[in-house]
């Protein structure tokens, strides 16, 4: 997210960016304060949204995107991904 830029706007931006899909947000999951990484952000906004157009394409700093089901997921980079994806499963 850029300064200054609203965190709707810039998840809309993002998801465009990294994968060629536009997005409706259809409500905000979580607000996870902490860093994950030293060049993480403060603040992680997690969001559930849905489809709207696009083609599924890897972003410039990826080498491919695939969508997967919840229960066959790859390795995650995250906890805090982890644990978002864990209580959203349980519901």
């Amino acid at each position: 997210m850029d300064a200054g830029e609203d965190p709707l706007v810039a998840l809309q931006r993002e998801c465009l960016e990294e994968t060629g899909l536009a997005v409706k947000v259809t409500r905000l999951v979580d607000v996870i304060p902490g860093r994950a990484h030293p060049h993480g952000a403060d603040l992680l906004l997690v969001y559930q949204a849905e489809v709207i157009a696009g083609e599924l394409r890897p972003g410039d700093d990826a080498g491919q995107a695939a969508f997967f089901q919840l229960n066959l997921l790859p390795s995650l980079a995250f906890e805090s991904t982890a644990s978002v994806l864990a209580r959203l499963t349980e519901k």
